[in-house]
C-alpha cells in the first residue's frame, strides 16, 4: 500500500466511523481524517469497550487493533463505505466521560485510498478556498 503520509493534509471533516474490536462496536464521528489516520471523540465508557480501560496498549504489550467502517460521502452524495484495520495510537480523556481516541491506518481495504486521498484533496481544497475569501474580505 502506497500511503503518501507525509504529503497528505489532516483535515477537519465529520465521517460516520463504526469501530470494532472483537466482539465489541462503537459508533462514532470523526474530528479529522488524513492518508495516515483520524481522530474520534467518545465516551469513557465507549473507549472501554474498545480498548482496555483505556490503555492502547493490548495484551503482549501491543498497540490494540480494530476494524473499522468509515463513511464517506460520494459524488453523488450518499454514503460509501471504506473498511480499514486500524491500530489505537493514542487515547486521551479530556473531560471526566469525555475521551479523545487517534487511529492510524494499518490497511485500507479495495480502493478505499484511492477514495480517501480524493475526498481529502477535495476538502483540503475548500478549506484552503475559505481562508483566501476571508482573506480577502478582512483586507476589503
Amino acid at each position: 500500500m502506497g500511503l503518501y503520509i507525509e504529503r497528505s493534509p489532516r483535515v477537519n471533516v465529520r465521517l460516520g466511523v463504526d469501530i470494532s474490536n472483537k466482539d465489541k462496536l462503537i459508533r462514532a464521528y470523526t474530528l479529522n481524517v488524513s492518508i495516515g489516520g483520524f481522530a474520534i471523540h467518545c465516551s469513557t465508557e465507549e473507549r472501554n469497550r474498545i480498548t482496555p480501560q483505556g490503555d492502547f496498549v493490548g495484551d503482549g504489550g501491543r498497540p490494540v487493533e480494530v476494524d473499522v467502517n468509515l463513511q464517506l460521502p460520494n459524488q453523488h452524495g450518499q454514503k460509501e463505505s471504506i473498511h480499514a484495520r486500524c491500530r489505537v495510537v493514542y487515547s486521551r480523556r479530556i473531560a471526566q466521560e469525555k475521551c479523545q481516541l487517534g487511529l492510524s491506518y494499518i490497511k485500507l481495504l479495495g480502493d478505499g485510498e484511492d477514495k480517501l486521498m480524493m475526498l481529502i484533496k477535495s476538502i483540503h481544497k475548500e478549506q484552503e478556498a475559505t481562508v483566501v475569501l476571508r482573506q480577502l474580505a478582512k483586507n476589503n
